[in-house]
């Protein structure tokens, strides 16, 4: 292996865990609303500060006397999958529910770690294991590629299962927020996607090459989980709003929510519709609606009817979710004041924001999603 590769390696190497070892300590130790996501990527950050540390010691020759550590890669590789499925837990609802189905997230690190005490107790002598960690960088045992897939693949399962978790949370946060322009959480569906296609590109490098493309391949994924650590953390320290809005609601409704179970009881159609229409009424009289960022707590307590409720009533009579009734209820406003002339002093993004819109692109694409057309034509062709 040429040593000016191998210096460039370690360089990188080392910058990497102190970075990454960092960006731990910043996630562990940061007190927002977030704490509870922000520890959880921690963890998956750490897990994978403790992979890359596996991968320095390995190829800096430093395992042929650290007899122990063979094949503890397995024990490590068993676990990030969990942690990244239970930080998209976090960051799209904050609660975590044991149940039957949770006994499933153990079968990676039974094999991980049986794999790895197994090798243990199988190699006795240090001779011997270090013999096997000679063997093991000049070929991979067909066993050993048998383990690497399966873990491989849970761990692509689990971001398989994160990617639908942060679409089913975008269109159940709807439910009870009025304004979800802050929360964007695209960026993750797309590191998920890069994430997951170079590790399957690594996995075929590595089977295909062997050892004479194991450390090119080792020093590619220092680097980019160097990045992908720091991406982490930087989007997720700046959307404290995710986690904001849970606050206002009580963790059993949050969790019906987030079950799909939101469903309240309520008088049969044509009381329910009577009871739709005045909640209606009151909400054009007092005009809470104009609040900006209101949720559908404030709502409800305005209206003194408990949140589920609403909620129902709501989606029932509105044949809408709570976002896209309280907008609706925002353009016809909005309407109103774009046709009187009385308004052509204030611009259109105050006329907006006096309307409860937080800015001025969620009002725009608001107003062309309810009306189809900007609030600049609309002024336009009724004035």
């Amino acid at each position: 292996m040429n040593n000016d590769f191998m210096l460039v390696f370690k360089v990188i190497s080392i910058f990497s865990l102190v970075n990454m070892l960092i960006f731990t300590i910043i996630l562990l130790t940061k007190q927002s609303a977030g704490k509870e996501a922000n520890r959880r990527l921690g963890i998956f950050i750490f897990i994978f500060t403790l992979s890359q540390a596996y991968v320095f010691i390995l190829y800096s020759g430093f395992l042929a006397h650290l007899h122990r550590l063979i094949n503890a890669d397995y024990l490590i590789m068993s676990m990030p999958g969990y942690c990244f499925y239970r930080y998209i837990n976090a960051v799209t609802y904050g609660k975590f529910r044991f149940t039957k189905r949770s006994l499933l997230h153990m079968l990676a690190p039974l094999v991980g770690f049986g794999y790895y005490f197994y090798t243990q107790l199988s190699l006795l002598n240090p001779v011997e294991k270090h013999e096997r960690f000679i063997y093991n960088l000049e070929h991979i045992p067909v066993a050993e590629s048998v383990i690497n897939a399966l873990l491989v693949v849970a761990m692509l399962v689990y971001f398989v299962i994160s990617f639908r978790r942060i679409g089913f949370y975008r269109k159940q946060i709807k439910k009870f927020m009025s304004d979800t322009e802050k929360i964007n959480l695209n960026w993750i569906k797309q590191l998920i996607l890069l994430f997951s296609i170079l590790l399957i590109v690594l996995m075929i490098l590595v089977e295909l090459y062997g050892s004479d493309n194991q450390l090119y391949s080792a020093a590619v994924a220092t680097g980019f989980m160097l990045l992908l650590s720091f991406i982490f953390m930087i989007k997720t320290l700046l959307q404290p709003v995710i986690f904001s809005e849970y606050k206002k609601l009580s963790p059993e409704y949050v969790y019906e929510i987030f079950s799909n179970k939101a469903e309240s009881k309520i008088p049969d159609s044509s009381a329910g519709g009577q009871l739709y229409e005045s909640i209606l009424a009151t909400l054009k009289t007092n005009k809470i609606y104009l609040k900006p960022n209101i949720s559908i707590k404030d709502v409800a307590c305005e209206l003194k009817i408990p949140s589920k409720e609403l909620s129902s009533l709501i989606n029932k009579g509105s044949k809408n979710n709570f976002n896209f009734f309280i907008n609706k209820l925002r353009i016809e406003e909005s309407k109103q004041r774009l046709q009187d002339i009385r308004n052509n002093k204030y611009s259109i993004e105050a006329i907006g924001k006096d309307c409860g819109f937080s800015s001025r692109s969620s009002f725009y694409n608001s107003f062309k999603k309810h009306t189809g057309i900007t609030p600049t034509q609309f002024q336009n062709t009724t004035q």
